[in-house]
């Protein structure tokens, strides 16, 4: 079961840049990022995956750090699929692949 907070978030998808964001643009993504409680399931991390497809390396003003937390909290995590995700120009794909292998040691 995927939490109605996460399915809201989730249709976001892909965040882009800083410079795309206004303050009355970005406050509803940040709501709602807010409104999610962790732990996430494996599911709902999966779908807030497609957040981070973007090419921006920028950290959305420390949104995207907050996702990646959130995303880290998923029992069982990273899924699978992480490891297919190997975009070069989708930075925060292998910040999150990175941080595994950092977990793991």
């Amino acid at each position: 079961m995927i939490r109605v907070e996460v399915t809201s978030l989730a249709a976001r998808a892909p965040l882009a840049s800083e410079s795309q964001y206004t303050v009355g643009t970005l406050g509803p993504i940040q709501e709602a990022l807010e409104k999610i409680t962790p732990p996430l399931t494996l599911a709902e991390a999966r779908v807030l995956l497609p957040l981070l497809d973007r090419e921006s390396e920028d950290g959305l003003y420390g949104l995207i750090w907050t996702l990646v937390s959130l995303l880290e909290t998923a029992p069982g995590w990273p899924p699978s699929e992480l490891e297919s995700l190997a975009i070069p120009e989708r930075p925060w794909f292998e910040v999150l692949r990175d941080r595994d292998v950092r977990a793991k040691g």
